[in-house]
């Protein structure tokens, strides 16, 4: 009698402690796999202040940030003529500068303008504005459906 009631305090408590176990090894898994907005805002703080530490930078707006996973689809474009896997592009829409970043060796690979939206339009000869709801809208939509350009030609304000 003695034996059977210590063999089910024995299983009780191989039971629950691999039911714990299960649980934090879970726990652990999903927290690997899982990508949070939270952390990608927070990993996009830390990129901000290492490269404002090498260049100043827009204070008035947060970039767009990319990773460069293929540089050798991107080498056609001058931009990208030194980049890496790996190398980080911030991209300011307002200020209209990107930056190539390069992590692992902190060092700044490539500045440069670039123009977000579409070309002055032909009929009115007037420059479109991008100031306003509006505007900032019509900047997010061209964003999401194009790539971003380096412009050789300042444009006013």
């Amino acid at each position: 009698m003695f034996s059977k009631k210590f063999f089910y305090i024995i299983l009780g408590i191989l039971f629950v402690g691999s039911l714990g176990m299960s649980l934090y090894y879970y726990r652990q898994y999903k927290a690997l796999y899982q990508t949070s907005p939270q952390s990608a805002q927070d990993e996009a703080k830390k990129l901000v202040a290492e490269v404002g530490r090498l260049i100043i930078l827009p204070a008035d707006e947060q970039p767009t940030v990319a990773t460069v996973d293929d540089p050798e689809q991107l080498k056609d474009q001058l931009f990208f003529a030194n980049a890496k896997k790996g190398d980080k592009v911030l991209i300011y829409t307002n200020a209209k500068k990107a930056i190539l970043y390069n992590p692992t060796e902190g060092k700044i690979v490539e500045v440069a303008p670039v123009s977000i939206g579409q070309p002055p339009s032909q009929g009115s000869g007037s420059p479109r504005s991008s100031s306003g709801e509006a505007g900032e809208q019509a900047a997010k939509a061209d964003t999401a459906q194009s790539s971003s350009t380096a412009s050789s030609t300042p444009k006013k304000k």
